[in-house]
């Protein structure tokens, strides 16, 4: 295995492990009620077995006789990246009323959903609640002092949670480094797709080769996948005030920057 890639494996090993006590502290404070916030919960734990899966999938460290999954690591990188945004938008927030309305636009994301998924599977048993209460979820989100018709008005169609652009959040979480990023997750874009356009680029015998300069390449997207993993964290820990271990101290110091000496 590459040198980068091996340290960003390792880290990132460091970080499911030292962050896993934690995850089963929230599910035994959720049940017991002293934690009863299941956004948070929920998406914790998403969080977490996504970052397992990651790991789980990365390549053996000497063996490169066998295929590079790259589609299946760049799309868990890519889910690394959005649950990320999804847990900065639901659990941090500047004002009660940024709260209300993100928790609105939730609930009506989830129920339209399941009205959806109901409508084309069984629409003879499909509950009337669900219709229903995305109705009352919107009329809320319009009510909201915080309603942006201009950027809000997409969410109606009930395919994402997000009213701020993929370059906004982006430069919320990067800075500086914002461009870069967005050059590297373009990059992850073109493996995901059900025709991914980077494989296609390459000769045919190099499309699932295990090769060092793909090697490196992932060490770039797992260091990506860190950083935003190790954001999930301490926006984790502020709201629940639970202390960090010195393992997972060092591991969210060392990912405090996306790109750090």
């Amino acid at each position: 295995m590459s040198s980068h890639l091996q340290s960003q494996g390792s880290a990132l090993v460091i970080g499911v492990n030292a962050f896993a006590p934690l995850v089963e502290r929230m599910r035994r404070d959720f049940e017991i009620g002293t934690f009863v916030d299941w956004p948070t919960v929920i998406l914790t734990q998403t969080m977490q077995t996504t970052a397992v899966s990651l790991f789980k999938l990365l390549p053996p460290i000497d063996n490169q006789e066998q295929l590079l999954d790259s589609r299946s690591l760049a799309t868990l990188v890519r889910n690394v990246v959005d649950t990320h945004d999804v847990i900065a938008m639901m659990v941090e927030h500047r004002t009660a009323e940024e709260q209300y309305l993100n928790r609105q636009i939730l609930g009506y994301y989830m129920v339209g959903r399941i009205a959806h998924i109901q409508k084309y599977i069984d629409s003879g048993a499909a509950q009337k609640f669900f219709p229903l209460a995305k109705t009352t979820y919107w009329e809320n989100i319009q009510k909201s002092p915080l309603f942006d018709k201009a950027r809000m008005t997409k969410l109606k169609f009930g395919e994402s949670v997000f009213y701020r652009t993929r370059s906004e959040r982006v430069f919320a979480a990067c800075g500086n480094d914002s461009d870069f990023v967005t050059g590297i997750l373009s990059d992850l874009s073109t493996f995901v797709h059900s025709i991914p356009p980077a494989l296609w680029f390459s000769p045919s015998g190099d499309a699932y080769a295990d090769t060092e300069q793909a090697r490196d390449a992932l060490a770039v997207w797992l260091r990506v996948a860190n950083f935003f993993y190790a954001r999930s964290i301490s926006t984790v820990l502020r709201a629940t005030n639970y202390e960090t271990s010195d393992l997972l101290s060092e591991f969210l110091s060392h990912h405090k920057d996306v790109f750090s000496s």
